[in-house]
């Protein structure tokens, strides 16, 4: 029986069991088919504190996830398929793919988001070379520079916004032909000098050498081909969180993020917290998911005090 199973091991997962683990509750974390999260696929990372140069997402997690393990934190690869909830006091039973089910008194739910990609040609070569899915994290390495952002929803809209105080030039491509949403930010970006709408458009291809140096765009509705030289390309089009595995057990909002008590990282079920961009579709960065990640082991720590004090 375990006190406490993580699941995910990211940098809200990590946090969540450095913490844990320095409450006595001997976490083990599950760490599914995405060891260290989406923070590993980033190259360059200047905005986590403690950090005055730039480094790499994996870096950053290989040391959280080191300094877990030197406290007494567990791991186990696996898949999780399905929580059982168990009768009052007897807390869940968590199913594994191919595995051993785990009974444990409490959960911390640590499984990211997994964003959408636009699956043209050339855009997973320059992942990380250029085709990035975060303005915040990456937008500075392009002052100066030209890009794109791909999408026309509110992100797309903030990241073309935060972009075009850095970069030479900002295009925004969107497969419609008017924004649907934050209609005063698209009067904003229509009067910002280096902004150019790209509209009833699509991204067919990134070109480039070791790094990106252009974008094919095609118009939906003549098919005419241009070719946009960037050096960047920023995707917004939106992520999915991966919780489909406690669908039905806890609560989720209509795009499949956990929901939580108001002000807290409790969920809809007694025992089971969350945390991290699972449970947070407003800030996909990675010290907000670590500071909620503590936030997780600490009010696990006092959920189990109570109810299991020995």
């Amino acid at each position: 029986m375990e006190k406490l199973v993580i699941i995910g091991s990211g940098c809200a997962g990590l946090t969540a069991a450095i913490y844990a683990t320095r409450a006595l509750l001997n976490p083990l974390v599950i760490i599914g088919n995405h060891d260290g999260g989406a923070l590993t696929d980033t190259m360059e990372v200047e905005n986590f504190p403690g950090f005055p140069e730039p480094v790499s997402g994996a870096e950053i997690l290989g040391n959280m996830k080191k300094q877990a393990k030197n406290l007494g934190a567990r791991f186990q690869s696996g898949m999780v398929e399905k929580i059982e909830k168990l009768d009052d006091k007897a807390g869940f039973i968590i199913h594994i793919k191919g595995k051993d089910s785990i009974q444990a008194y409490s959960v911390i739910i640590a499984t990211g988001a997994t964003a959408r990609w636009l699956g043209c040609k050339g855009e997973d070569k320059f992942r990380g070379h250029g085709v990035s899915v975060c303005a915040t994290c990456d937008g500075f390495f392009y002052k100066e520079k030209k890009v794109a952002v791909v999408g026309g929803g509110n992100t797309a809209l903030c990241d073309a916004k935060y972009l075009s105080k850095l970069a030479e030039k900002v295009y925004i491509v969107y497969r419609r032909g008017e924004f649907r949403t934050n209609f005063k930010m698209v009067e904003e970006l229509k009067k910002t000098p280096n902004v150019e709408l790209v509209l009833e458009s699509v991204v067919e291809e990134v070109k480039g050498d070791d790094l990106v140096k252009s974008i094919i765009v095609k118009n939906l509705k003549s098919d005419d081909t241009k070719e946009l030289e960037v050096d960047g390309v920023f995707v917004a089009i939106g992520c999915d969180p991966n919780t489909k595995f406690v669908d039905g057990l806890i609560n989720l909002d209509d795009a499949g993020f956990i929901e939580l008590k108001s002000g807290t990282t409790e969920t809809s079920m007694e025992g089971i917290f969350a945390c991290g961009d699972c449970a947070n579709p407003k800030h996909q960065q990675a010290v907000i998911a670590a500071g909620h990640g503590a936030e997780a082991a600490i009010a696990c720590e006092h959920f189990i005090m109570e109810r299991w004090p020995n």
